[in-house]
């Protein structure tokens, strides 16, 4: 099974992300912050990362950062009601998949 971790410090957002990913037969995780996200994946290697360019901690790119250095492999993409000048360039060279 595809275990799927969302991060966004939205957490009605968030847990209904997750909610409708079990539905379709996904394993879905959420975090509320960029180091409880690092966490989760040392700890539990998820398949996929959907995160939150803004959190109250760090933003989302440097989360994306660092779970590729935790696993190479990890599919991500970014969801964000902001964005900032060079943002799509930044994510590319991250090797985002997406940004919503």
């Amino acid at each position: 099974m595809t275990k799927v971790l969302i991060v966004d410090d939205d957490t009605v957002f968030a847990a209904n992300l997750a909610k409708n990913l079990r539905l379709d037969g996904y394993e879905a995780a959420t975090a509320a912050s960029g180091e409880a996200a690092l966490l989760f994946i040392k700890e539990n290697n998820p398949d996929c990362l959907v995160c939150d360019l803004k959190l109250p901690d760090i933003d989302g790119d440097e989360v994306i950062r660092k779970a590729r250095q935790i696993n190479p492999k990890i599919v991500s993409f970014m969801i964000s009601a902001f964005v900032d000048q060079g943002l799509e360039e930044r994510l590319k060279k991250l090797g985002v998949l997406g940004f919503m």
